[in-house]
């Protein structure tokens, strides 16, 4: 499975980086994923998950 990276030209940090990637899987309607297969693919806390899940839908 390939990493979709949004490209900048300062680096983004990996909290950027999970979080863009987030967002375009949500844009893709390919959200099968549960929240816990996200934190395992990321190797992040569920609960870190759903914070960066509730930031993209606030914005």
């Amino acid at each position: 499975m390939s990493v979709f990276k949004i490209t900048t030209h300062e680096k983004m940090s990996d909290y950027e980086e999970i979080k863009a990637h987030i967002m375009s899987v949500f844009l893709r309607l390919w959200n099968k994923r549960t929240n816990k297969e996200l934190a395992n693919l990321y190797r992040v806390s569920v609960r870190k998950i759903i914070r960066y899940k509730t930031e993209i839908k606030l914005n």
